[in-house]
């Protein structure tokens, strides 16, 4: 498996990146299928949500790039598989919004497309919540590593819930995690 966790401290950044990048595209050409996972909440304009729907529906079909994406006025989901170069295309596309620069953005390679069909869905949340509360507006506290390792060694009844696919826990794994 890929694994882009090169630690070596005296290798510069740009040096670094070509690096991870190589290794990526021997992966790639293993793997064919390149995978896309983007989940954020933000603000979308209701207006704007149809004009993104065909604008990436086009998009995805001239690249034939498979999976789903959720368009909503508090955000974005999306799963999308393809070809290395189709979906590094997207992704520059995409990132051309500046709501949309700064997105995390989960990555994996596999033998095969994972979907076999493209949705685009406008819908009114990404998750429905009994109340007016928006998800964008009161994000999960966060968690340094420091204060993590320090909970984990206090609380021995602590359960780690490791989500992460394959390639994400190729890096590294959480002692006594439940996968």
């Amino acid at each position: 498996h890929f694994n882009s966790n090169l630690a070596h401290s005296d290798i510069d950044q740009s040096l670094r990146n070509r690096l991870i990048r190589a290794h990526e595209l021997r992966y790639i050409i293993a793997m064919k299928t390149t995978n896309i996972a983007i989940y954020k909440f933000l603000d979308i304009d209701g207006a704007e949500i149809p004009k993104l729907a065909k604008k990436w529906k086009s998009f995805c079909e001239l690249h034939e790039i498979k999976g789903f994406m959720l368009i909503t006025p508090e955000g974005i989901n999306l799963n999308f598989a393809g070809s290395d170069e189709a979906i590094s295309s997207f992704l520059e596309e995409f990132q051309k919004d500046p709501r949309f620069k700064e997105i995390e953005i989960k990555k994996s390679f596999s033998e095969e497309k994972p979907f076999g069909k493209l949705k685009i869905r406008q819908k009114s949340h990404i998750i429905p919540f009994s109340t007016n509360e928006r998800p964008a507006d009161t994000p999960a506290p966060a968690i340094t590593p420091k204060e993590l390792k320090k909970e984990i060694e206090e609380n021995p009844n602590l359960v780690i819930l490791d989500v992460r696919n394959a390639y994400e826990t190729d890096a590294g794994k959480f002692k006594n995690s439940k996968t």
